[in-house]
């Protein structure tokens, strides 16, 4: 669904949502197709759950993938940086 102003409508647990703040309407659906996504499988595993609990735990478990992320990124910026001065300590005893 797209929004004729710049911006895009996403259905999440079937209500639709007008969005705007991204240029890129297919960004938005994407983040709407995510949320409606994490909400579905919260509501799997709470199937009593109202609305406003199923994006709690939507957005918990967002935060998480977040932050997990974040770690693995970190540490692989670590690596990065211990590998390069290795490196630039070979090539300069080469040298």
């Amino acid at each position: 669904m797209s929004d004729e102003q710049g911006g895009a409508k996403v259905e999440i647990l079937g209500v639709v949502y007008p969005l705007k703040g991204s240029p890129d309407p297919g960004h938005l659906r994407k983040l709407g197709e995510l949320v409606d996504e994490r909400m579905r499988r919260a509501a799997d595993l709470a199937p009593n759950a109202d609305r406003s609990r199923l994006a709690i735990l939507a957005a918990l478990n967002l935060a998480d993938e977040l932050i997990r992320s974040r770690g693995e990124r970190e540490r692989d910026r670590v690596e990065c940086a211990e590998r390069v001065a290795q490196l630039t300590e070979k090539l300069a005893d080469v040298v």
